[in-house]
């Protein structure tokens, strides 16, 4: 996770769904790698992979929307925090 955010973080979307597989293969028990690998998955527009992530991510943090994202997030730049919250609903996260 602490390698993909700085990749997504830059639009470097390509690179952070490449790390963002692979640490959901090392951890897949770890949600927080879900919710920035879904983030960048609805950016680039990945929708079925999108769907798979966010019902794993919502099999382990049921209830978990766009709100508690935000409400949770180390980010404090807002450019950031848009970025972030964009993608998620890109994704097909609900927003509360």
């Amino acid at each position: 996770m602490a390698l993909m955010m700085p990749h997504f973080l830059q639009g470097d979307f390509d690179r952070a769904v490449s790390v963002g597989r692979r640490a959901v293969e090392l951890n897949p028990g770890f949600t927080t790698t879900y919710k920035g690998y879904l983030a960048t998955l609805g950016h680039l527009r990945r929708d079925a992979e999108a769907a798979r992530v966010r019902t794993r991510l919502l099999a382990l943090e049921p209830g978990f929307c766009v709100r508690n994202a935000l409400e949770r997030s180390p980010m404090t730049r807002q450019a950031d925090l848009d970025l972030y919250a964009e993608g998620l609903r890109r994704g097909g996260l609900p927003e509360s």
